[in-house]
């Protein structure tokens, strides 16, 4: 991560935003668990890179809708108390948290 932040130091350009796609409303349980994982890295990795813009997307089942918006509530409050303590940081993704839940 030292090595990429220099290089874009030195290219004089920064990550304007990340889009991490994991399956953190799939209906599947395993698979929320380890995408609520993957996604508490991607919150961590977007933070070191000084970026202040992280995006995704509902991505349940649509054969599944109401299992996949309980999915997504059990995700986000696993990963809400992440996003609050990069209130620095990450400020859209705490607008659109804010504004929509």
């Amino acid at each position: 991560m030292r090595e990429f932040r220099a290089a874009l130091a030195a290219a004089g350009v920064q990550v304007a935003s990340h889009l991490p796609l994991y399956r953190w409303s799939g209906p599947d349980e395993d698979e929320r668990q380890a995408a609520a994982r993957y996604w508490k890295r991607a919150i961590e990795l977007t933070v070191d890179l000084g970026c202040d813009v992280m995006n995704s997307e509902f991505n349940g089942r649509p054969e599944a809708p109401s299992a996949s918006e309980g999915q997504f509530w059990g995700s986000l409050e696993k990963l809400l108390p992440i996003f609050e303590s990069c209130a620095g940081n990450l400020a859209k993704v705490r607008q659109y948290v804010a504004k929509y839940f």
